[in-house]
């Protein structure tokens, strides 16, 4: 499954939530700096979807805000299981 993310980095709570229109949103403690906003991103997305980091990978937006993220192992019709235990 790909999903379009945006990314609020340097965030004071780690969380991973959707706006009104349904879009994903990830606040990560992490800065911008060095990638680590990326790294806390795929721990934050391997976590919620219960899959291993490996699973999850950034195809675009590296030094972006707003991300194309794989996560192998989780099929788009699964999506309402994730959303009932967010």
């Amino acid at each position: 499954m790909v999903l379009q993310v945006n990314v609020k980095p340097g965030s004071r709570v780690e969380l991973l939530d959707r706006d009104l229109a349904g879009r994903w949103i990830a606040r990560v403690l992490a800065p911008a700096a060095e990638g680590r906003a990326n790294e806390a991103l795929i721990a934050l997305l391997a976590k919620h979807f219960e899959v291993a980091k490996r699973q999850v990978r950034i195809r675009t937006g590296h030094v972006s805000r707003i991300k194309l993220v794989e996560i192998e192992g989780v099929f788009p019709d699964q999506l309402r299981l994730f959303d009932a235990e967010a």
